[in-house]
Protein backbone atom coordinates (compact mmCIF):
# COMPACT_ATOMS: atom_id res chain seq x y z
CA UNK A 1 0.00 0.00 0.00
CA UNK A 2 1.05 3.59 -0.54
CA UNK A 3 2.42 5.21 2.58
CA UNK A 4 0.93 8.48 3.83
CA UNK A 5 3.03 11.46 2.87
CA UNK A 6 4.55 10.00 -0.28
CA UNK A 7 3.36 12.91 -2.46
CA UNK A 8 6.29 14.92 -3.77
CA UNK A 9 6.81 18.46 -2.36
CA UNK A 10 6.35 20.26 -5.73
CA UNK A 11 2.62 19.45 -5.65
CA UNK A 12 1.52 22.32 -3.45
CA UNK A 13 -1.85 23.31 -4.93
CA UNK A 14 -4.97 21.44 -3.79
CA UNK A 15 -2.91 19.02 -1.74
CA UNK A 16 -5.88 17.41 0.00
CA UNK A 17 -7.74 16.96 -3.27
CA UNK A 18 -4.64 15.65 -5.01
CA UNK A 19 -4.01 13.07 -2.30
CA UNK A 20 -7.62 11.90 -2.42
CA UNK A 21 -7.60 11.62 -6.19
CA UNK A 22 -4.30 9.80 -6.22
CA UNK A 23 -5.44 7.39 -3.53
CA UNK A 24 -8.55 6.51 -5.54
CA UNK A 25 -6.53 6.24 -8.75
CA UNK A 26 -3.90 3.98 -7.25
CA UNK A 27 -6.44 1.79 -5.48
CA UNK A 28 -7.24 0.08 -8.79
CA UNK A 29 -3.62 -0.44 -9.75
CA UNK A 30 -1.35 -0.40 -6.73
CA UNK A 31 -2.91 -3.07 -4.53
CA UNK A 32 -1.07 -6.35 -5.01
CA UNK A 33 0.79 -4.82 -7.95
CA UNK A 34 4.48 -5.17 -8.55
CA UNK A 35 6.44 -2.48 -6.61
CA UNK A 36 8.18 -1.29 -9.77
CA UNK A 37 4.87 -0.74 -11.50
CA UNK A 38 3.56 1.19 -8.51
CA UNK A 39 6.60 3.46 -8.73
CA UNK A 40 5.88 4.10 -12.40
CA UNK A 41 2.33 5.16 -11.65
CA UNK A 42 3.52 7.40 -8.86
CA UNK A 43 6.03 9.16 -11.11
CA UNK A 44 3.48 9.62 -13.86
CA UNK A 45 0.84 11.08 -11.55
CA UNK A 46 3.30 13.34 -9.79
CA UNK A 47 4.28 14.78 -13.16
CA UNK A 48 0.63 15.28 -14.20
CA UNK A 49 -0.28 16.98 -10.94
CA UNK A 50 2.81 19.17 -11.03
CA UNK A 51 1.88 20.30 -14.56
CA UNK A 52 -1.67 20.99 -13.47
CA UNK A 53 -0.37 22.91 -10.48
CA UNK A 54 1.78 25.20 -12.63
CA UNK A 55 -1.02 25.78 -15.16
CA UNK A 56 -3.46 26.82 -12.45
CA UNK A 57 -0.93 29.16 -10.89
CA UNK A 58 -0.46 30.87 -14.23
CA UNK A 59 -4.22 31.28 -14.52
CA UNK A 60 -4.27 32.81 -11.05
CA UNK A 61 -1.72 35.42 -12.12
CA UNK A 62 -3.85 36.31 -15.14
CA UNK A 63 -6.96 36.55 -13.00
CA UNK A 64 -5.22 38.92 -10.63
CA UNK A 65 -4.17 41.10 -13.55
CA UNK A 66 -7.78 41.41 -14.69
CA UNK A 67 -8.92 42.00 -11.11
CA UNK A 68 -6.41 44.82 -10.66
CA UNK A 69 -7.55 46.49 -13.87
CA UNK A 70 -11.20 46.31 -12.86
CA UNK A 71 -10.38 47.58 -9.37
CA UNK A 72 -8.85 50.68 -10.95
CA UNK A 73 -12.17 51.24 -12.71
CA UNK A 74 -14.28 51.10 -9.56
CA UNK A 75 -15.15 47.42 -9.28
CA UNK A 76 -14.78 45.34 -6.14
CA UNK A 77 -13.27 41.90 -6.69
CA UNK A 78 -12.81 38.76 -4.62
CA UNK A 79 -11.00 35.54 -5.43
CA UNK A 80 -11.37 32.20 -3.69
CA UNK A 81 -10.69 28.50 -4.03
CA UNK A 82 -13.11 25.69 -3.24
CA UNK A 83 -12.70 22.10 -2.14
CA UNK A 84 -13.79 20.93 -5.59
CA UNK A 85 -10.71 22.54 -7.12
CA UNK A 86 -12.54 25.51 -8.63
CA UNK A 87 -11.09 29.01 -8.62
CA UNK A 88 -13.53 31.88 -8.75
CA UNK A 89 -12.96 35.56 -9.46
CA UNK A 90 -16.06 37.54 -8.58
CA UNK A 91 -16.41 41.08 -9.83
CA UNK A 92 -19.22 43.42 -8.85
CA UNK A 93 -20.02 47.11 -8.78
CA UNK A 94 -20.50 48.88 -5.45
CA UNK A 95 -21.70 52.17 -6.91
CA UNK A 96 -25.34 53.13 -6.29
CA UNK A 97 -27.53 51.36 -8.85
CA UNK A 98 -31.12 50.24 -8.93
CA UNK A 99 -31.07 46.96 -6.96
CA UNK A 100 -33.78 45.50 -9.17
CA UNK A 101 -31.48 45.76 -12.19
CA UNK A 102 -28.37 44.53 -10.39
CA UNK A 103 -27.42 41.21 -11.93
CA UNK A 104 -24.57 38.74 -11.45
CA UNK A 105 -25.77 36.14 -13.89
CA UNK A 106 -23.07 36.65 -16.53
CA UNK A 107 -20.65 33.77 -16.22
CA UNK A 108 -17.73 32.46 -18.22
CA UNK A 109 -15.68 29.40 -17.45
CA UNK A 110 -12.63 27.61 -18.66
CA UNK A 111 -12.08 23.87 -18.30
CA UNK A 112 -8.72 22.78 -16.91
CA UNK A 113 -7.34 19.22 -16.72
CA UNK A 114 -8.49 16.91 -13.95
CA UNK A 115 -11.87 18.65 -13.73
CA UNK A 116 -10.38 21.77 -12.12
CA UNK A 117 -12.24 24.86 -13.27
CA UNK A 118 -11.44 28.52 -13.61
CA UNK A 119 -14.57 30.62 -13.32
CA UNK A 120 -15.16 34.33 -13.82
CA UNK A 121 -18.51 35.82 -12.88
CA UNK A 122 -18.90 39.36 -14.20
CA UNK A 123 -21.97 41.61 -13.80
CA UNK A 124 -23.16 43.31 -16.98
CA UNK A 125 -21.92 46.67 -15.73
CA UNK A 126 -18.35 45.34 -15.69
CA UNK A 127 -18.35 43.64 -19.08
CA UNK A 128 -17.25 46.78 -20.92
CA UNK A 129 -14.23 47.22 -18.67
CA UNK A 130 -13.34 43.55 -19.03
CA UNK A 131 -13.61 43.78 -22.81
CA UNK A 132 -11.36 46.82 -22.83
CA UNK A 133 -8.73 44.99 -20.81
CA UNK A 134 -8.93 41.94 -23.07
CA UNK A 135 -8.73 44.13 -26.18
CA UNK A 136 -5.60 45.79 -24.83
CA UNK A 137 -4.04 42.33 -24.71
CA UNK A 138 -4.88 41.48 -28.29
CA UNK A 139 -8.26 39.81 -27.77
CA UNK A 140 -11.15 41.52 -29.54
CA UNK A 141 -13.84 38.82 -29.76
CA UNK A 142 -16.12 39.45 -26.78
CA UNK A 143 -18.04 36.24 -27.42
CA UNK A 144 -14.99 33.97 -27.33
CA UNK A 145 -14.57 34.09 -23.56
CA UNK A 146 -12.54 30.90 -23.41
CA UNK A 147 -10.01 32.19 -25.92
CA UNK A 148 -8.81 35.19 -23.88
CA UNK A 149 -7.70 33.01 -20.99
CA UNK A 150 -5.60 30.94 -23.36
CA UNK A 151 -4.22 34.05 -25.05
CA UNK A 152 -3.11 35.51 -21.73
CA UNK A 153 -0.54 32.74 -21.40
CA UNK A 154 1.71 34.78 -23.72
CA UNK A 155 1.83 37.80 -21.41
CA UNK A 156 5.10 38.00 -19.47
CA UNK A 157 4.47 37.21 -15.82
CA UNK A 158 6.78 40.06 -14.80
CA UNK A 159 4.19 42.57 -16.03
CA UNK A 160 1.37 41.11 -13.94
CA UNK A 161 0.32 41.64 -10.35
CA UNK A 162 0.59 38.78 -7.88
CA UNK A 163 -0.05 39.26 -4.14
CA UNK A 164 2.72 38.29 -1.77
CA UNK A 165 0.60 35.96 0.34
CA UNK A 166 -1.68 33.62 -1.61
CA UNK A 167 -1.77 30.76 0.90
CA UNK A 168 -5.45 31.39 1.58
CA UNK A 169 -6.24 30.70 -2.07
CA UNK A 170 -4.88 27.19 -1.86
CA UNK A 171 -6.18 26.14 1.55
CA UNK A 172 -8.66 23.30 1.24
CA UNK A 173 -10.50 22.29 4.43
CA UNK A 174 -10.01 18.73 5.55
CA UNK A 175 -13.06 16.52 5.77
CA UNK A 176 -14.38 15.89 9.28
CA UNK A 177 -16.88 13.31 10.43
CA UNK A 178 -20.25 14.31 11.92
CA UNK A 179 -18.93 13.14 15.28
CA UNK A 180 -15.89 15.39 15.02
CA UNK A 181 -18.08 18.28 13.88
CA UNK A 182 -20.30 17.81 16.92
CA UNK A 183 -17.29 17.98 19.21
CA UNK A 184 -16.05 21.16 17.54
CA UNK A 185 -19.40 22.91 17.72
CA UNK A 186 -20.14 21.96 21.31
CA UNK A 187 -16.70 22.56 22.76
CA UNK A 188 -17.20 25.78 24.72
CA UNK A 189 -13.82 27.34 24.08
CA UNK A 190 -12.12 29.39 21.42
CA UNK A 191 -9.99 26.44 20.27
CA UNK A 192 -13.11 24.61 19.16
CA UNK A 193 -14.25 27.60 17.14
CA UNK A 194 -10.85 27.98 15.53
CA UNK A 195 -10.73 24.30 14.60
CA UNK A 196 -14.18 24.58 13.09
CA UNK A 197 -12.92 27.39 10.88
CA UNK A 198 -9.78 25.51 9.98
CA UNK A 199 -11.27 22.13 9.16
CA UNK A 200 -14.75 22.66 7.81
CA UNK A 201 -15.63 26.26 7.02
CA UNK A 202 -18.94 28.03 7.07
CA UNK A 203 -20.83 25.19 5.38
CA UNK A 204 -20.24 22.91 8.38
CA UNK A 205 -21.19 25.66 10.79
CA UNK A 206 -24.42 26.62 9.05
CA UNK A 207 -25.45 22.99 8.64
CA UNK A 208 -24.83 22.19 12.29
CA UNK A 209 -26.44 25.19 14.00
CA UNK A 210 -29.14 25.84 11.36
CA UNK A 211 -29.69 29.58 11.95
CA UNK A 212 -33.38 30.41 12.12
CA UNK A 213 -33.10 34.12 11.31
CA UNK A 214 -30.78 36.67 9.79
CA UNK A 215 -29.87 37.73 13.31
CA UNK A 216 -28.67 34.23 14.11
CA UNK A 217 -26.77 34.11 10.85
CA UNK A 218 -25.08 37.37 11.84
CA UNK A 219 -24.18 35.75 15.17
CA UNK A 220 -22.68 32.82 13.31
CA UNK A 221 -20.48 35.16 11.29
CA UNK A 222 -19.06 36.51 14.55
CA UNK A 223 -17.53 33.12 15.25
CA UNK A 224 -15.06 33.78 12.47
CA UNK A 225 -12.95 36.22 14.45
CA UNK A 226 -10.33 34.12 16.32
CA UNK A 227 -8.58 37.33 17.42
CA UNK A 228 -11.54 38.63 19.40
CA UNK A 229 -13.00 35.59 21.13
CA UNK A 230 -12.03 36.70 24.63
CA UNK A 231 -15.31 38.56 25.15
CA UNK A 232 -17.17 35.23 25.25
CA UNK A 233 -19.65 35.95 22.46
CA UNK A 234 -18.72 32.84 20.48
CA UNK A 235 -18.80 30.61 23.55
CA UNK A 236 -22.24 31.84 24.55
CA UNK A 237 -23.58 31.41 21.05
CA UNK A 238 -22.34 27.84 20.78
CA UNK A 239 -23.83 26.93 24.15
CA UNK A 240 -27.23 28.23 23.00
CA UNK A 241 -27.28 26.06 19.88
CA UNK A 242 -26.79 22.51 21.05
CA UNK A 243 -29.32 20.88 18.80
CA UNK A 244 -29.27 18.35 16.00
CA UNK A 245 -28.82 19.21 12.35
CA UNK A 246 -31.81 20.72 10.60
CA UNK A 247 -32.53 21.30 6.89
CA UNK A 248 -30.90 24.46 5.58
CA UNK A 249 -32.99 27.43 4.63
CA UNK A 250 -32.94 27.72 0.81
CA UNK A 251 -31.46 31.22 1.03
CA UNK A 252 -28.43 29.77 2.84
CA UNK A 253 -27.69 27.08 0.27
CA UNK A 254 -25.22 29.20 -1.79
CA UNK A 255 -23.34 30.03 1.40
CA UNK A 256 -23.28 26.46 2.69
CA UNK A 257 -21.90 25.19 -0.63
CA UNK A 258 -18.90 27.53 -0.38
CA UNK A 259 -15.69 26.38 1.25
CA UNK A 260 -13.47 28.26 3.65
CA UNK A 261 -15.07 31.69 3.18
CA UNK A 262 -17.32 33.99 5.17
CA UNK A 263 -19.94 35.80 3.13
CA UNK A 264 -19.38 37.78 -0.02
CA UNK A 265 -21.38 40.89 -0.95
CA UNK A 266 -23.02 39.34 -3.98
CA UNK A 267 -24.39 36.55 -1.79
CA UNK A 268 -25.87 39.10 0.59
CA UNK A 269 -27.33 41.04 -2.32
CA UNK A 270 -28.99 37.87 -3.57
CA UNK A 271 -30.40 37.15 -0.11
CA UNK A 272 -31.59 40.74 0.18
CA UNK A 273 -33.84 40.33 -2.85
CA UNK A 274 -35.79 37.70 -0.94
CA UNK A 275 -36.61 39.94 2.01
CA UNK A 276 -40.24 41.06 2.12
CA UNK A 277 -39.37 44.75 1.99
CA UNK A 278 -41.69 47.34 0.58
CA UNK A 279 -40.78 48.34 -2.95
CA UNK A 280 -40.05 51.98 -2.11
CA UNK A 281 -37.77 50.89 0.77
CA UNK A 282 -35.80 48.26 -1.14
CA UNK A 283 -32.94 50.60 -2.02
CA UNK A 284 -32.23 51.66 1.58
CA UNK A 285 -30.66 48.43 2.85
CA UNK A 286 -28.62 48.13 -0.35
CA UNK A 287 -27.20 51.61 0.09
CA UNK A 288 -26.35 50.90 3.72
CA UNK A 289 -24.68 47.64 2.76
CA UNK A 290 -22.43 49.41 0.25
CA UNK A 291 -21.54 52.11 2.76
CA UNK A 292 -20.67 49.56 5.44
CA UNK A 293 -18.53 47.51 3.08
CA UNK A 294 -16.57 50.62 2.18
CA UNK A 295 -16.13 51.62 5.86
CA UNK A 296 -12.55 51.22 7.01
CA UNK A 297 -13.03 51.68 10.74
CA UNK A 298 -15.55 50.66 13.34
CA UNK A 299 -16.06 54.31 14.25
CA UNK A 300 -17.11 55.28 10.74
CA UNK A 301 -19.42 52.28 10.46
CA UNK A 302 -20.94 53.09 13.86
CA UNK A 303 -21.71 56.63 12.68
CA UNK A 304 -23.43 55.29 9.58
CA UNK A 305 -25.43 52.80 11.60
CA UNK A 306 -26.35 55.39 14.24
CA UNK A 307 -27.64 57.81 11.62
CA UNK A 308 -29.61 55.11 9.85
CA UNK A 309 -31.19 53.99 13.11
CA UNK A 310 -32.34 57.57 13.70
CA UNK A 311 -33.52 58.14 10.15
CA UNK A 312 -35.57 54.96 10.07
CA UNK A 313 -36.83 55.20 13.66
CA UNK A 314 -35.69 51.68 14.50
CA UNK A 315 -37.18 50.33 17.71
CA UNK A 316 -34.87 50.67 20.77
CA UNK A 317 -34.39 46.91 21.25
CA UNK A 318 -33.21 46.34 17.68
CA UNK A 319 -31.10 49.49 17.71
CA UNK A 320 -29.43 48.42 20.95
CA UNK A 321 -28.61 44.98 19.58
CA UNK A 322 -27.06 46.40 16.44
CA UNK A 323 -24.95 48.95 18.35
CA UNK A 324 -23.79 46.30 20.82
CA UNK A 325 -22.81 44.10 17.91
CA UNK A 326 -20.56 46.84 16.59
CA UNK A 327 -19.14 47.73 19.99
CA UNK A 328 -18.38 44.17 21.13
CA UNK A 329 -17.08 42.69 17.91
CA UNK A 330 -15.29 45.53 16.16
CA UNK A 331 -13.07 47.11 18.83
CA UNK A 332 -10.50 48.52 16.40
CA UNK A 333 -11.30 47.91 12.76
CA UNK A 334 -14.42 46.63 11.07
CA UNK A 335 -13.99 43.49 9.02
CA UNK A 336 -16.17 42.89 5.98
CA UNK A 337 -17.88 40.05 7.81
CA UNK A 338 -18.92 42.38 10.62
CA UNK A 339 -20.10 45.02 8.18
CA UNK A 340 -22.25 42.46 6.41
CA UNK A 341 -23.60 41.10 9.68
CA UNK A 342 -24.61 44.56 10.85
CA UNK A 343 -26.11 45.32 7.46
CA UNK A 344 -28.14 42.12 7.53
CA UNK A 345 -29.55 42.98 10.94
CA UNK A 346 -30.57 46.43 9.76
CA UNK A 347 -31.98 45.06 6.52
CA UNK A 348 -34.08 42.58 8.45
CA UNK A 349 -35.37 45.30 10.78
CA UNK A 350 -36.21 47.62 7.90
CA UNK A 351 -38.00 44.84 6.07
CA UNK A 352 -40.21 43.84 8.98
CA UNK A 353 -40.86 47.13 10.80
Amino acid sequence: MIQEGWLAPPVTLFDAQAREALAAYLADYAIDAHPERVKQYQSRLEYELSTLNNNIKRKIVKMHALAEFLADHGYYTTMLGTASGALTLRIFDLTPVDPIEYDLSFEIWYELPNRARLILEIPPSAIAAAELWLAQHGVANKNAWITPLDALENIPSSTLFMPENTDWLFSIPNQVTPFQSDLLLHRDDSEGVFLLEKHAGLNMLVDAIAPRSYQELADAIMLYRPHYLSHGHAQRYISRHRHSNQPLHPFLTPIASSANILLYPEQILAMLRQLPAKAHDAHKPLELLRLLIKSKTAGLAAELVEQRLLDEQIDPASAGYIKNLLRENAPATLSRAHALACAMLIMQTLAHR
